[in-house]
Parts: structure tokens; C-alpha cells; sequence
């Protein structure tokens, strides 16, 4: 599983999410809507890359088509140039108190022990079901398992909670706040091993 450590994907990372999470709720909730919305997701989508290859992991398969964005839950993350960027261009400034009071939310709820944050992972939409997201997953964990770290992460996706229940994933906790519903789940270390 090639780890990603230049720019040389960047441009199809950030296309590969943004057709995955084009009709996600949580990502739509977080940007403004209305003419420009998919430009938008993918200024969020290379805000999270930017901050996922500072502060944790980014994984693409070997053919291109699926991406994990991982962060290290110990690591700090101080981003106040990238945090407005994102703000002005695709959130907005009126948006931000709705975005903080859904961050606080999440926040109180989230695991307080040091974990990786399955921040986003996604197949593009024309490969999806023909189980490149479970390969790489595979990868995922693994990597977790290497780092001796339990991996979190929030979906509002609820098909998805099957998938990742078989994946070893549990739910600890939900929050229905945001007019959706936001399942947390957690794996700790493999029970395979």
C-alpha cells in the first residue's frame, strides 16, 4: 500500500473524495451550500489532506481509486492559516458558529485516550463494491495495529455501519443533533491476531 509522501497524487486524493463524499451528509452540513457546493467540498477535502499529511497518514491504493486520511490523535495540530482558508472559501464566516457547536458536540463524545482518527475513507464512486474499500481498510488497521493504537471514527453514513461492525469496528456512542444521525465507533487492537 503505497503511503503517500509528495504531491504527486494530491490532485486525485482530493477528486477521489470529493466524488465519494459528494452526497455525504456531514460534509454537507459542514459547507455552504447552493452554486459552487462541489468546488467547495473539494477545498474541505484538501484542507483535511493538508492536515492529515502533517499530522497523521494519508494511504491511496495502488491503482489510485480509494484514499484514507488518518490523524494522530497525540499530535498537535495548529493550522490557523489553513483554518481560515477554509473558513473564507467554503464554510463562511456565518456558518462558523453552527461548525463550532457541532465540533464541541463531537468533541465531548469523542475517545480521550490517544487513538488514529479515520478522518475520511473512500473509493471513487465508479469502483465502489468491488471491495477496494475493504483492501484498504485492511491496510488501515494494520497500520493501527503497527502503531499499537485503537482507530475511531464518526460516519453519518448508516449503510456503512454494517461494514464496519464486520470490520471489528463497534458503536460507543451516537449524537442525532445535526438533523442526521452521527454514529462514533471504535476498534481497538485486532482480536485476529
Amino acid at each position: 500500500m503505497p503511503q503517500i509522501s509528495d504531491h504527486t497524487f494530491k490532485r486525485e486524493i482530493i477528486n477521489i473524495l470529493s466524488r465519494a463524499f459528494d452526497d455525504n451528509l456531514s460534509v454537507n452540513y459542514v459547507i455552504k451550500q447552493g452554486a459552487g457546493r462541489k468546488r467547495r467540498i473539494k477545498e474541505l477535502i484538501e484542507y483535511s489532506y493538508q492536515i492529515c499529511k502533517k499530522y497523521g497518514v494519508v494511504y491511496i491504493n495502488g491503482n489510485t481509486t480509494a484514499v484514507a486520511l488518518i490523524l494522530r490523535s497525540d499530535r498537535k495540530r495548529f493550522t490557523p492559516f489553513l483554518d481560515l482558508r477554509l473558513a473564507i472559501s467554503s464554510i463562511t464566516f456565518p456558518r462558523l458558529l453552527k461548525i463550532f457547536d457541532r465540533e464541541t458536540k463531537l468533541k465531548k463524545r469523542r475517545v480521550k485516550e490517544p487513538h488514529l482518527y479515520l478522518w475520511f475513507i473512500g473509493v471513487d464512486p465508479i469502483y465502489q463494491n468491488t471491495g477496494l474499500g475493504s483492501e484498504l481498510l485492511t491496510e488501515v488497521l494494520k497500520y493501527a495495529d503497527d502503531q499499537g493504537l485503537p482507530i475511531c471514527l464518526e460516519t453519518s453514513k448508516l449503510s456503512n455501519v454494517p461494514w464496519y461492525k464486520r470490520n471489528e469496528f463497534e458503536v460507543y456512542d451516537s449524537i442525532d443533533d445535526f438533523g442526521f444521525d452521527v454514529v462514533m465507533m471504535r476498534r481497538t487492537k485486532s482480536k485476529k491476531l
